[in-house]
């Protein structure tokens, strides 16, 4: 055999052999992103116990309170009550977590007035082990909660939102449904979903190219795409208050994002970011200081709110 066919072949085969890495390392992102590792109620529950998250778990009255979304999907989640309620908030949680994560921040509402809503996104917690969409399809059921609680309370009762990480990005990607909401509030949110997966591989240039191949298999496999999950573009028609919370050593979402999220609200907001602080930590690490900028928002949204 001559020796340019010998070359061929070998650069032939080397270029099928990089096409089946560069295939089957987008497929195994994809695969990672969609089906995180899944912790039980009890084990979340102590955990942010153990972190000091949670204070007092004897002021929660939870009721369970599942519900059925349109496709048949069932979410499980506990309806909380408070004394002499003004409102509802209603809560979404992180990536890989479930409803007890947002147990920190009922602990700081409740004494408020505001009942609660806590829930087990898509895929997480109690619910049936299916892929996660970060954030598109999970707004859609938080789009059916809001919904569910509009019509049981009323046009004009007060409903507001808060949101953790990934709970955060969703709380922001529902906005495009134009619900009507009396305050947002968010913890840790990512921008987009494009911007979340770039931080999350800055040290890997090279796995950085791959994204637009991700995106195709996001599309193939699970019917959205990259686009289809950007906080900035969702929350441009809301204009009511919004309260951005963030710590300043966030390793797993970038505190730029809370710039510009801040930066793409015309309405009143406010924005914290919390020194020393990793993803998600503020609420334990500087608990007095973080309870007193939340309770204080809403307090003095709470006139124009009536």
């Amino acid at each position: 055999m001559e020796w340019y066919w010998i070359l061929l072949i070998v650069l032939a085969g080397l270029f099928g052999l990089a096409l089946l890495l560069t295939l089957g390392i987008s497929i195994g992102l994809i695969h990672y992103l969609s089906y995180p590792k899944h912790y039980e109620a009890a084990y979340c529950n102590e955990s942010d116990v153990k972190k000091g998250l949670i204070q007092d778990q004897s002021i929660f009255k939870r009721e369970p309170l599942n519900l059925t979304m349109r496709d048949g999907y069932v979410i499980h989640g506990d309806y909380i009550p408070a004394e002499n309620s003004k409102g509802l908030i209603i809560f979404t949680h992180g990536y890989t977590w479930c409803r007890e994560g947002d147990l920190k921040y009922v602990e700081m509402t409740l004494p408020l007035g505001y009942d609660a809503y806590i829930y087990d996104d898509r895929g997480h917690g109690e619910n049936k082990r299916v892929a996660s969409t970060m954030g598109y399809k999970e707004s859609k059921d938080l789009q059916e909660i809001i919904s569910y609680f509009r019509k049981k309370r009323g046009e004009d009762a007060i409903i507001g939102l808060l949101g953790e990480s990934m709970g955060a990005a969703t709380t922001l990607e529902v906005l495009k449904y134009k619900e009507k909401i009396a305050f947002v509030m968010e913890d840790s949110g990512y921008s987009s979903l494009k911007t979340e997966l770039e931080f999350q591989l800055r040290k890997w240039p090279i796995l950085q190219k791959l994204l637009p191949l991700c995106d195709l298999f996001l599309r193939l496999a699970h019917g959205y795409s990259m686009r289809g999950v950007d906080a900035l573009l969702a929350e441009k028609d809301y204009h009511g208050p919004l309260l951005i919370m963030h710590g300043e050593a966030d390793t797993f979402v970038s505190p730029e994002c809370a710039k510009k999220i801040a930066a793409g609200h015309d309405g009143y907001h406010e924005i914290h970011f919390y020194p020393g602080c990793d993803h998600t930590l503020a609420p334990g690490i500087l608990n007095k200081e973080y309870t007193a900028d939340l309770q204080a928002f809403l307090k003095k949204i709470e006139p124009s709110l009536k």
